[in-house]
C-alpha cells in the first residue's frame, strides 16, 4: 500500500527518505529512497538498518530530509542518527507528514505559517515556511512581540532542554482575567505568565513541541504517561478509525491507562479486538504505558468539540463509573 506525497509514492511497508530543497516559490524533490522494513524487525532495528542504508545514498549537503515510517510503526525518537548533519533530519510519522506537505503541494507558491496560541494569550509561537520541512511537528518559536516562552515544572522552575513541562507565555495580547472566576485566573498564572494547560518541550535550537494537554496526563504507579504517545501507536493500526486514551481509577496503580477505540467503518469486528490492540502496543511502548482496559465504541459515541477535538474529560466521566 502507498500514499502520494509531493507526487511520490510513500510506501507503507518501507521507510521512505525524501531529500527536498525548498525554494522561494516551491519545493523540489531531489532524491527519494525506499528501504523495506522486515516484518520481524522491531522499531529500533528497522530504523537503524534503514538509515544506515540511506546514509550512503542521500546527499544532505544542500537539502533537508523528511523520513516517513510505515503507517503501523511508531517513530523511535531517541535513536542516534548515522548522518553527519543531524539538524537536517526530521523523524516523523506519515500522519504528521501529510497535512503540511499536502497543503504546500496543493497550493504551489503559497508559504505556510503555523501559529500556536489561545483565546487568552493570542498567538504565542509560529512555525515559519523555511522551517516547515525540517521541523514538522513543531510549533516553532516565539512570535514577534511575545516574551520568551517558559517551560516550567510543578514547582515553577524552568525545565532542562528536551524535558516536558507546562508552557507559559506573556505578551501584548494576553488577557487580564477570567470574568468572575478568580480561582481559575489564579491557577492559570505564575508571576504574570499564563498557561493554557499545554505540556511541551524545547529543543537545543529553541523550537517548541506540544506533548499533550496537562489535564490529559495519566499518572500510573508514579509514572507520567502522555496519551498522545499511545494514541499515535494505536491510531496508526490499519483497523482503527480513531482512538482516545484516558486515565481511569485503579486500586493498585492509582490510575490505569484505558484506550477508547472506534473501528474502521464496515470492518469485520473479528479483525480487531482487545488482543489485537495489546499486540499492537506490546513491542512499541513500555509496559506501564500499555492500555490495561480497551473499550470499543461507535463513531457517534465519541464526545467532541464543535471543531472535532475529542473531549477526554467526557470519556473519563463516562467510563470511570
Amino acid at each position: 500500500m502507498s500514499r502520494s506525497i509531493l507526487g511520490l509514492d510513500i510506501r507503507d511497508e518501507a521507510v521512505s527518505v525524501v531529500a527536498v530543497r525548498r525554494g522561494i516559490r516551491d519545493i523540489r524533490v531531489e532524491q527519494c529512497v525506499h528501504v523495506p522494513v522486515e516484518p520481524g524487525d522491531d522499531m529500533e532495528t528497522g530504523w537503524r538498518n534503514a538509515l544506515e542504508v540511506v546514509s550512503g545514498q542521500i546527499d544532505l549537503s544542500s537539502s533537508s530530509c523528511a523520513v516517513a515510517f510505515p503507517a503501523d510503526r511508531a517513530s523511535y525518537r531517541n535513536i542516534r542518527l548515522p548522518f553527519k548533519n543531524k539538524k537536517k533530519i526530521r523523524q516523523i510519522l506519515p500522519f504528521e507528514l501529510e497535512p503540511e506537505l499536502a497543503i504546500m503541494d496543493f497550493f504551489p507558491g503559497v508559504e505556510l505559517y503555523e501559529g500556536y496560541g489561545s483565546t487568552e494569550a493570542g498567538i504565542v509561537t509560529v512555525l515559519k515556511p523555511e522551517d516547515q520541512l525540517r521541523r514538522l511537528g513543531s510549533i516553532g518559536f516565539e512570535t514577534l512581540g511575545t516574551d520568551f516562552v517558559k517551560i516550567l515544572d510543578e514547582d515553577g522552575n524552568e525545565v532542562a532542554v528536551g524535558e516536558v513541562g507546562e508552557l507559559y507565555s506573556r505578551g501584548p495580547m494576553l488577557f487580564d482575567e477570567y470574568y468572575k472566576l478568580p480561582e481559575k485566573t489564579a491557577e492559570s498564572f505564575k508571576g504574570g505568565w499564563f498557561s493554557a494547560g499545554d505540556l511541551a518541550t524545547r529543543d537545543e535550537d529553541g523550537f517548541y513541541q506540544i506533548v499533550d494537554r496537562k489535564d490529559n496526563m495519566i499518572i500510573t504507579g508514579g509514572e507520567n504517561v502522555y496519551p498522545s504517545d499511545i494514541e499515535e501507536v494505536i491510531g496508526n493500526h490499519e483497523c482503527v478509525f480513531d482512538c482516545a486514551v484516558v486515565g481511569l481509577p485503579d486500586d493498585k496503580w492509582g490510575e490505569k491507562v484505558a484506550a477508547v477505540i472506534i473501528r474502521k467503518p464496515g470492518l469485520d469486528e473479528s479483525k480487531i479486538n482487545e488482543e489485537t490492540i495489546r499486540e499492537c502496543c506490546k513491542s512499541r511502548m513500555a509496559g506501564f504505558k500499555r492500555p490495561k482496559e480497551i473499550i470499543f465504541i461507535d463513531e457517534d459515541e465519541m464526545p467532541r468539540t464543535p471543531t472535532g477535538k475529542i473531549l477526554h474529560r467526557k470519556l473519563r466521566e463516562k467510563f470511570r463509573k
